[in-house]
């Protein structure tokens, strides 16, 4: 009789788990779990104080189809010198005027882009501006300051107009379709140039070729480069639409001859724009079609950089007043 009733004991034990666990947790440490909706409200709002990047910049224009807005990029850069810096000795060029002084026989400024947005067979017409002053470091500038109206573009200074097209089809097919080659906007600087003192110059080369040789140091050092002798130079798009350009690059060109022991060699000195100065952006946007489209009330927008942002209200006193003792844990 002992035999049988160990074996109905054993085997009437219940084997199921379903309370492991939360039978060992006291009731004041369980999660309560609920899930509630709230209404979030939205609005178009207009990007302001937008910081501008210094180290790429966009040139052109183009009009948006899903806005029909229409965005301009106008674009500045200075030009960084290394501490080495040098062209070859003064009694070795050739380039030389009436009066044996020595000249550039052309210049040039190269925009160097990889990439463009629209039609390269746009053409864009652009005014290129010498800088009165260099826009300093270690200030915030933001995507919508204009150096003309800030003061910054030389009224007297080089002012350049000319129209271009992205594919540039002066260039050969030749040279185009090279693995080497890289697409640029150039700008010819070979008018006869006057420069903040008074004293001309055949083009702006020859301006900078004197300076150097007036000044080595000014050519080795970046701020002295800057505030001495080029502070920059500011491109604005006067009228065209349909290609804006992603900008690599900005380079002056300066091409002259001299003797290179007894054979005279043409040769070119360059000056680039690096991260180490500043390259800023200007966006230019219709400020009353984007207040047309952030009156808006059925829906709303994101137009970015600069443009439209999306603003949204979050129903934070609702949500405090319903779970009051509760914590978010997420929020889709």
């Amino acid at each position: 009789v002992s035999a049988i009733l160990m074996g109905m004991t054993l085997t009437s034990c219940d084997e199921t788990t379903e309370m492991i666990g939360g039978s060992l947790i006291d009731n004041v440490d369980k999660l309560v779990v609920d899930a509630d909706t709230f209404n979030v409200s939205s609005k178009s709002i207009l990007a302001k104080d937008i910081i501008a990047r210094s180290a790429q910049g966009y040139l052109g224009s183009m009009r948006d189809k899903e806005s029909d807005l229409t965005v301009t990029a106008n674009f500045m850069t200075q030009f960084h010198v290394l501490s080495n810096y040098e062209i070859p000795e003064e009694d070795k060029i050739t380039s030389r005027d009436a009066n044996n002084q020595i000249i550039a026989d052309s210049c040039e400024i190269k925009l160097y882009y990889s990439k463009f947005y629209g039609d390269s067979l746009s053409q864009m017409k652009l005014t290129t501006y010498e800088l009165s002053k260099p826009i300093e470091e270690g200030n915030i500038y933001y995507a919508d300051f204009d150096p003309k109206t800030k003061g910054y573009v030389r009224s007297d200074g080089i002012k350049v107009k000319q129209t271009y097209t992205l594919s540039d089809q002066t260039t050969p097919d030749s040279i185009r379709l090279s693995k080497n080659f890289s697409p640029a906007i150039t700008i010819n600087l070979n008018r006869s140039y006057t420069d903040k003192e008074g004293k001309s110059y055949n083009n702006y080369g020859t301006y900078l070729m004197r300076k150097y040789f007036e000044n080595t140091k000014s050519f080795r050092n970046p701020y002295l480069f800057l505030h001495d002798i080029c502070p920059g130079f500011y491109f604005e798009i006067t009228n065209g639409i349909g290609a804006i350009a992603k900008i690599n690059a900005a380079q002056i060109n300066i091409f002259f001859k001299y003797k290179n022991g007894e054979t005279s060699k043409s040769v070119n000195t360059n000056l680039i724009s690096t991260e180490e100065v500043l390259q800023m952006t200007n966006f230019d946007v219709s400020t009353t079609r984007l207040q047309q489209l952030a009156s808006e009330s059925d829906h709303t927008y994101l137009k970015t950089p600069v443009g439209l942002f999306t603003e949204l209200t979050l129903p934070i006193d609702n949500i405090k007043a319903k779970h009051e003792n509760q914590d978010v844990n997420s929020a889709k």
